[in-house]
Order: C-alpha cells, then sequence, then structure tokens
C-alpha cells in the first residue's frame, strides 16, 4: 500500500511505533524519529517518493529502494549487505529513477 504522508510528520519511535518499508510506498512529507528507532526497508524492497528522512535508516540486505521525487537524507542511511556472494538477488542499494529523483540533505548513505 501507500502511505500519503504529504506535509506531514510521521514520527516513529512514538509510543512503540516502528516503520517498516515492506513492498509499499512512502508518498511526500517527513520522517522523523523520538528516539533511536530507524525507518527500516526490507528484502520486499519499496519506493520513497520525494521523502525527508529526519530519522537514521537501514536497507536491510536484498532490498532495492526505488526513490523517484527526491529523497533527503538529514540522519545516518545505511545500506546492509553482509553476504558476499556473486548472486543479483543479494544486491542492496538506492534506485533513483524519473524527473526529479535526486538525493540531497546534510546527512550521510553508507
Amino acid at each position: 500500500g501507500t502511505l500519503d504522508n504529504a506535509g506531514d510528520d510521521f514520527v516513529v519511535g512514538t509510543a512503540g511505533y516502528k516503520l517498516y518499508l515492506d513492498g509499499g510506498k512512502i508518498s511526500g512529507g517527513t520522517i522523523s524519529s523520538s528516539d533511536d528507532t530507524k525507518l527500516i526497508a526490507t528484502s520486499s524492497d519499496g519506493t520513497l517518493d520525494g521523502v525527508t528522512l529526519n530519522a537514521d535508516g537501514l536497507v536491510q540486505e536484498s532490498a532495492i529502494v526505488s526513490v523517484t521525487g527526491g529523497l533527503n537524507v538529514n540522519g545516518l542511511l545505511r545500506l546492509e549487505r553482509t553476504t558476499n556472494h556473486p548472486s543479483d538477488s543479494y544486491d542492496t542499494g538506492l534506485d533513483f529513477y524519473g524527473a526529479g529523483a535526486e538525493l540531497g540533505g546534510s546527512g550521510v548513505v553508507e
């Protein structure tokens, strides 16, 4: 499904909420954290469309997150790959496509 977050700030960590990107789409707005809770993208992939990430994030091994409309990272976004295997089924990353698909912000992607 799609979380239409345009113009809003979705705060993870509040009252135990966690946010998993598990094949769905987050459209617009800001994702923030009230503690050290992360946005976690699973191996079911997903899409970030015009999102500002004011929290840390983790793209789990074998996850490819599509980015449309830009992604601003103001925390640490970690791409996890723990398996050293030549198969592309273990590929992990961000896939930018379409007009305005840019990476911005003051954070770090590693």
